[in-house]
């Protein structure tokens, strides 16, 4: 006999080309993003928490780092800003779910990030004193989608009472909507070549989950429709710490500028606690009759606990100044000491490697604008938490991206970042999917910030 939580996803796999139900109490009402079946256990889909410019290099994350944009996931990385980046990433996304009988088309989009990192010590000073400080100490602020609920199923069951009577054939609609977010406050700390960094967030979000079961036949005055509601507010504190080592290779003798190198990366964090509030409704309606309903239960403010998982991160990246860069990434996620009461799921560790880099044809071009565009392609392979009959969901994908650099006024330069990713998950057997995502990033630079102006 299936478990629980087998019957439950089996109950997923199947719908994919169903006609939806309109106009059943509070199911109707709840609109999902998008439809990603897979979304209803735990919190959901777990987002990408890289920028555009990563994007574009399948999401290196461990050795990022760049004058002039962040890096969410390693904190590290903004001991080496130097200028002022305000940055907001837009992302638009377009699947084609099949499970070997029927398909379906589904668009989403969402706000990936909106973050302000700034130095505490201003380039230009270094310029006017003639001399490369060898501290540097980088902040951040960002709010973005931590992870994300939705879907819009049904599935038609068939039960045979016996002694001949007629078959039922029940209707069991699944929808889900919601997700978290993060916000969260980094720092980033670099001593010649070595950066150290931490980052504290807050996790808040609310999540809805509907199943709502109803004979197919609603004709008969004596039809019911039976709603489980749960709606799941979540909150905790996350914390995560990096380091990145730069290992020259190469230094210009006059500037003392160091012009080749290979970068070393690490960060991760510790499993974290969450809590929950969960209201329960549970009502039955007579089809027959509109204004007909009962509620069967009723529960406000039912507190719960959770447990986020341990991660860690590691890579290694080559780098030529303004010029190239080419890295390795790897994460590895202790998903198998998830914990939520409120929405029970049983998931496996995880891990994700990508091979990204970004070349630049000649960055001091002055009259060959696609000479300063950076170039960006990657791949990746990771594993997803979630399982289907004993087999762990995958996924994989190609990316390539675009460093558009926008000259401002006093010579200032900020970017476009677009990323275009091509890829599939799910299993083939049962449910996959296939996708093209667009990550659109905005970074608006300023190098005017903390600089100690001198009068004659």
């Amino acid at each position: 006999m299936l478990s629980v939580r087998s019957r439950i996803m089996v109950l997923i796999i199947f719908l994919l080309g169903g006609h939806f139900s309109v106009g059943l109490a509070q199911n109707a009402n709840i609109i999902p993003k998008q439809n990603s079946p897979y979304s209803r256990f735990g919190l959901g889909d777990a987002l990408p928490q890289y920028y555009g410019a990563q994007a574009g290099m399948a999401g290196m994350m461990a050795t990022y780092n760049s004058h002039s944009r962040s890096n969410f996931i390693n904190p590290a990385s903004l001991g080496w800003l130097q200028f002022t980046a305000l940055e907001v990433g837009l992302n638009v996304k377009s699947s084609t779910l099949d499970d070997g009988e029927a398909t379906e088309n589904v668009w989403s989009g969402n706000l990936r990030n909106i973050s302000l990192a700034f130095p505490l010590r201003n380039s230009i000073n270094q310029v006017v004193d003639r001399r490369l400080a060898k501290f540097n100490w980088g902040m951040a602020l960002v709010l973005q989608p931590y992870t994300e609920v939705g879907y819009n199923l049904e599935l038609a069951t068939e039960v045979t009472p016996g002694d001949g009577q007629e078959v039922d054939r029940y209707l069991n609609s699944l929808k889900g909507a919601g997700g978290t977010y993060q916000l969260a406050f980094s720092n980033g700390f670099r001593y010649e070549n070595i950066a150290f960094g931490l980052k504290l967030g807050y996790l808040f979000g609310n999540i809805i989950n509907s199943r709502r079961v109803f004979l197919d036949e609603i004709n008969s005055t004596a039809s019911f429709a039976t709603e489980f509601l749960d709606e799941t507010s979540v909150s905790g504190l996350l914390w995560s710490a990096g380091v990145q080592y730069r290992l020259p290779i190469e230094i210009n003798a006059k500037t003392d500028e160091v012009t080749k190198s290979v970068h070393f990366g690490v960060y991760g964090n510790s499993k974290s606690s969450i809590d929950t509030k969960t209201d329960q409704f549970y009502s039955r309606d007579n089809l027959g009759l509109s204004l007909a309903s009962d509620t069967l239960a009723f529960s406000e403010n039912i507190e719960n606990t959770g447990q986020l998982p341990a991660q860690v991160g590691f890579g290694v990246m080559y780098e030529e100044v303004r010029r190239l860069r080419i890295g390795v990434d790897v994460a590895l996620t202790n998903w198998s000491n998830f914990e939520m009461e409120a929405n029970p799921a049983s998931f496996e560790n995880t891990f994700r490697a990508a091979l990204g880099g970004e070349y630049i044809p000649e960055n001091e071009s002055y009259n060959n604008y696609f000479a300063k565009v950076r170039y960006r392609a990657g791949v990746f392979y990771g594993t997803d938490p979630r399982t289907v009959n004993g087999e762990q969901l995958s996924e994989f994908g190609l990316t390539i991206g675009f460093g558009l650099p926008l000259i401002r006024p006093r010579q200032q330069t900020s970017y476009i970042d677009m990323a275009f990713e091509l890829g599939q998950f799910g299993l083939e057997e049962t449910l996959k999917e296939t996708y093209f995502q667009t990550t659109i990033g905005f970074t608006l630079n300023d190098n005017t910030w903390f600089f100690k102006r001198k009068f004659n």
